[in-house]
């Protein structure tokens, strides 16, 4: 599906090596899938998985938002599999909320990207830093979508956020 990927091939080589110890867990690798054929892309998965798949055992972590269409195609036809993706957007919520998707990865983008440029630009103009560096930016593990005033805050990019009132 995206060959020369490193991201998703990253995706994959950190998802073998954490089921790697694990002797009930057998990792099948990683299914390259057309994004423009739900037929081909039901086919080519199960074709992967074998014909005496157990689906109540099945896991399978899509790469990115492009897969959950025919994914959840694939799903409604194995109900009893547990499907997780990579990436956060309205449909992936709404997925989550069905209990179509157990649980999705929100890479969060403006944390991990555009938040240490607009930091780095700061320091170099005003040669002041943060007085704590450390930011925590890495992803978040999503089981349900956001309240309706984060889902405004991320779908306007992050321009204006309410600020939670702790004080209730």
């Amino acid at each position: 599906d995206a060959p020369d990927n490193s991201a998703i091939d990253d995706r994959c080589s950190g998802m073998e090596l954490a089921f790697r110890g694990d002797p009930d867990v057998q990792y099948k690798g990683q299914i390259e899938v057309p994004r423009d054929d739900d037929d081909q892309y039901i086919a080519i998965v199960e074709s992967a998985l074998g014909t005496n798949t157990s689906w109540s055992e099945v896991g399978l972590l899509l790469a990115g938002q492009l897969h959950s269409d025919p994914a959840r195609v694939l799903l409604g036809d194995h109900p009893e599999a547990t499907m997780g993706i990579f990436d956060v957007n309205d449909a992936i919520f709404a997925s989550l909320d069905d209990n179509e998707l157990a649980f999705a990865i929100d890479q969060q983008p403006y944390l991990q990207g555009y938040l240490p440029v607009a930091l780095l630009v700061y320091n170099a103009y005003s040669k002041e830093r943060l007085a704590n560096e450390y930011i925590e930016s890495g992803p978040a593990f999503v089981t349900m979508s956001p309240s309706e005033s984060e889902a405004a805050c991320a779908r306007n990019d992050f321009k204006i956020c309410e600020i939670p009132d702790d004080d209730q």
